[in-house]
């Protein structure tokens, strides 16, 4: 029987109101990040220093495949970095 590779990947996710209370966006980050963090990260991207954020949460969701089809859709390091250079 094949190995089974795992992978965890974290998110996180808050609702962005503004100064009113009003609802603007739904916003979503890559990894776990903590609220503060996460009203900063808001704040930078929309250029409002007005923004705050609710209703933030983290979710872990586990990914996984055999070793086989891994290696069917894996691709060699060496060719990225090649590919990198050209760009």
């Amino acid at each position: 029987m094949a190995r089974i590779i795992k992978r965890k990947i974290r998110t996180t996710e808050c609702e962005v109101v503004d100064e009113n209370g009003q609802r603007v966006t739904l916003m979503h980050i890559s990894g776990n990040v903590s609220a503060p963090r996460m009203a900063n990260i808001v704040r930078r991207d929309k250029e409002n220093p007005l923004l705050s954020v609710r209703n933030v949460v983290a979710t872990e969701k586990v990914y996984y495949m055999t070793e086989d089809e891994f290696m069917e859709h894996a691709h060699e390091m060496i060719e990225l970095e090649e590919n990198e250079k050209e760009n």
